[in-house]
């Protein structure tokens, strides 16, 4: 590799010390999307042929994405996300569900579908029908399995805002043939998510207005004491089937107000004694 093509290949590589601004969580899908020019938060490893050090390596080196911790330098990586459909009775009436308690479901999105405030997220692909959720998002700090309620709060490191978009049509025509949702939930740029505000800051909040404006206007308005199943319940339950570890993600599932959301729209979400999250809608890639 000559010089030149090495200066090249580092143009697309950001570190916290060139960008001491730069606050959020940002992927190798992402920095694609961005046009690969925008400050990142991942580093690459250089291949064997300038780096003999990660000669191991067939590809580069990808480090875990990471969310900025409210109030702090420091930086929270994401291992795991999972996710909650189905934990706000309004919602449950809205998607055609009955009210009533059920058993949780769980699914996943790749890490790398996070997207930090003040990003933009590019219209997906292949749906006609792309929606806004707003949800609470539990962050894990400490390993466990099998949980009990009454000790689950002892794993959390923090709580953050997350919008939990989704292509509606495609998960609309799995859940006809039974099959996964991972079409209609686990895409790029899915998982949007704030700041995380550390519990050691905020406590542990089970009450709070949840809403989401679409340019100004309400969508979801809800609060998060009508989680069907609170923060407990959500760990004990998840650690029942994975073994939770710190970096872990839980989004915990969307009030009513489902709505579309097209090129050009700029979308906002908070929840009140938390925190805020902004994206904006560009056009397709």
């Amino acid at each position: 590799m000559t010089k030149e093509s090495d200066k090249r290949d580092r143009t697309h590589i950001s570190t916290d010390k060139a960008e001491p601004q730069t606050h959020g969580v940002w992927s190798r899908r992402r920095l694609l999307a961005a046009g690969a020019v925008a400050p990142v938060i991942f580093t690459t490893t250089a291949c064997a042929q300038s780096n003999p050090s990660c000669a191991e390596s067939a590809i580069p080196e990808v480090a875990p994405p990471r969310v900025a911790i409210a109030g702090s330098s420091k930086y929270f990586p994401v291992r795991r996300v999972h996710c909650i459909g189905f934990n706000y009775r309004e919602h449950n009436l809205e998607m055609g569900r009955g009210a009533e308690s059920h058993e949780l479901s769980i699914f996943n999105k790749p890490n790398d579908a996070l997207v930090p405030d003040g990003g933009s997220v590019a219209y997906p692909l292949a749906t006609a029908q792309f929606e806004h959720e707003i949800e609470l998002v539990i962050a894990i700090g400490k390993r466990g399995v099998r949980i009990p309620r009454d000790e689950a709060l002892d794993h959390v490191f923090g709580y953050a805002v997350g919008m939990e978009l989704t292509r509606r049509d495609l998960q609309a025509a799995a859940k006809q043939v039974g099959n996964p949702w991972v079409t209609g939930k686990a895409f790029d740029q899915s998982a949007p998510i704030s700041a995380i505000y550390p519990a050691c800051d905020i406590g542990h909040p089970d009450s709070g207005r949840i809403y989401l404006t679409v340019n100004g206007d309400i969508r979801h308005d809800s609060d998060i004491s009508n989680l069907i199943y609170g923060v407990p319940a959500i760990i004990s339950r998840v650690s029942e089937l994975f073994i939770l570890e710190p970096g872990d993600l839980i989004y915990t599932g969307t009030p009513e107000g489902v709505g579309r959301l097209l090129p050009g729209d700029t979308v906002y979400g908070a929840i009140d004694g938390i925190g805020s999250l902004t994206i904006t809608i560009t056009d397709p890639v």
